[in-house]
């Protein structure tokens, strides 16, 4: 099985970025999530360790937070958490069967390889009647007003970039019939929206979030001559100018899954 690459590579600006994104989209994730305190928990995909604190403190519960990353490990190892953090492969869980009561993902299987498997092994590890949440993005649901021309044709461009890398930014539709192929039963779906106008405190954040994910992939885009710097830098423009537009307006959603394992 060939591994996807990582399309928004590790530096310290998409840390920045990442930080900030989870600062506006946990709360109503966790409040997605139904963990009660006595359950026993697992995060695939911790990336820095703010969604796993964040839900170890708003539920109380024991969370265990898998990342294959020693450099995003080392990162969420730093922070003051109770949350139990493990070095490991989301496609091989390194959990014995039936081990947890909750076990959830996000943002995660847009990048693996092999994200059916991911899901199957989130049904291993279950305890039966174990729940399993998942929220993931599809890039195609994404509208900015007024248009964007030049940004459209970079987030195209950056849908397919990500595809070649081996990735799916398309994945979030997929989540029903996934969950379905992996064995889980009670399958609902329901969508977290990103809608912000220009007079809310989202808009600047979700758009300075557009802004970094184009310029952590820029290398890519312009070395493999997926756009010219030209058209890279008139995408980026077209952001910066909808972000100090008071007509902007911004219309994007998550798309969640939650699913049980059947009692045995």
């Amino acid at each position: 099985m060939k591994e996807a690459t990582y399309i928004h590579g590790t530096t310290p600006d998409e840390q920045d970025r990442l930080a900030t994104l989870n600062r506006l989209s946990n709360p109503p994730f966790i409040a997605f999530l139904d963990i009660k305190s006595g359950d026993n928990v697992l995060e695939i995909g911790s990336g820095l360790g703010i969604l796993a604190t964040d839900v170890s403190i708003a539920t109380g519960a024991s969370v265990t937070g898998l990342e294959i990353s020693h450099d995003q490990l080392a990162i969420a190892q730093r922070l003051d958490s109770s949350v139990e953090w493990v070095q490991g492969d989301a496609h091989r869980l390194p959990f014995a069967d039936e081990t947890f009561d909750v076990v959830y993902s996000r943002y995660l299987l847009e990048h693996v390889a092999d994200p059916l498997q991911v899901m199957r092994e989130a049904h291993r590890v279950l305890k039966p009647s174990g729940r399993f949440y998942n929220q993931e993005n599809n890039n195609a649901v994404q509208h900015l007003w007024p248009e964007c021309p030049a940004y459209d044709h970079a987030w195209k461009v950056f849908e397919q970039l990500q595809a070649d890398l081996g990735g799916d930014a398309l994945i979030g539709k997929k989540l029903y019939a996934m969950a379905y192929d992996a064995g889980f039963a009670d399958i609902q779906i329901s969508l977290q929206p990103e809608m912000h106008g220009f007079n809310e405190p989202g808009y600047t954040i979700w758009m300075k979030n557009l802004i970094a994910l184009l310029m952590g992939a820029k290398s890519h885009i312009i070395s493999d001559k997926y756009l010219s710097e030209k058209q890279f830098n008139d995408a980026v423009a077209d952001l910066e100018a909808m972000m100090a537009n008071p007509r902007g307006s911004v219309y994007f959603y998550w798309n969640r899954v939650a699913a049980r394992k059947k009692a045995g």
